[in-house]
């Protein structure tokens, strides 16, 4: 994540987040660990990183990834039941005779960036970007 999408994504939650005067975490530490997380590190190990114990750990994380959900209506929206029914529709006079949902993810290779190129190396061994798409018939 670029350091422009982090102050992005710091903005967003901070505008979304209630004030919490009991938790003297900053807001930065909080999504940047909330981040780590996400990120299948531990607790233990992301804690020692971010100096944070694990019941802090686990409510900073609870409470970054509950704001996420409030404001995922913004940047995410699902398909009501009519629009279901039109994009049913249009498959069906196409004889693709078929309903249901999908979800998947592919890699989309891409040249090593100049900064980060580890974190665009993928398990198959080779620079991508990761496209994660959901369907619904």
């Amino acid at each position: 994540m670029s350091r422009i999408t982090l102050e992005n994504l710091i903005n967003v939650i901070g505008h979304a987040m209630p004030l919490n005067h009991n938790n003297p975490v900053d807001l930065r530490k909080k999504v940047m660990f909330t981040i780590w997380i996400l990120t299948k590190e531990s607790y233990l190990a992301t804690g020692d990183r971010f100096n944070l114990i694990k019941s802090t750990a686990h409510d900073i994380v609870k409470e970054i990834t509950n704001v996420l959900v409030d404001i995922l209506p913004n940047y995410v929206r699902w398909p009501n039941a009519r629009m279901c029914d039109i994009t049913s529709k249009i498959f069906k006079r196409r004889s693709y005779d078929i309903s249901g949902s999908a979800i998947d993810d592919c890699h989309i290779s891409c040249k090593a960036p100049i900064d980060n190129a580890n974190d665009f190396y993928n398990r198959k061994g080779f620079h991508s970007i990761v496209l994660q798409d959901v369907i619904f018939l």
